[in-house]
């Protein structure tokens, strides 16, 4: 009903972020409780190789589903580290000349801000 109302407020975003988080977690929890119970279900069973196959074959789709849906996130995050790592050095070769700084600014390679030079002082 927020949709159709005009003077509801234009900001929902944040709504929408708390919501993702709530599913993201439930999803967690979930899937550790399952994992907690086949592994309880196994060690109640003492063990044994049909236990393990009965349950391997009911529960692979808590594995391999998430064997498949995390690899796309990760190597996500480790291509955004990779290309900010190398803008970086780009700016650092655009702007630096020689080891040293022209002039008493430096580029703060954390946050990506000139900032003034500290010398230890």
């Amino acid at each position: 009903m927020r949709l159709l109302d005009p003077n509801a407020d234009a900001d929902i975003s944040g709504e929408s972020e708390d919501a993702r988080a709530t599913v993201r977690a439930f999803l967690w929890v979930l899937f550790v409780f399952k994992i907690v119970t086949v592994i309880a279900t196994v060690w109640a069973a003492g063990w044994t190789s049909e236990a393990k196959y009965i349950l391997s074959i009911t529960t692979w789709p808590w594995l391999i589903i998430p064997a498949l849906a995390l690899p796309g996130p990760l190597l996500y995050e480790i291509r955004v580290r990779r290309i900010r790592r190398r803008r970086a050095e780009l700016q650092l070769s655009e702007w630096m000349i020689g080891e040293e700084p022209a002039s008493g600014v430096m580029l703060d390679m954390g946050i990506g801000r000139f900032g003034e030079r500290n010398d230890g002082n």
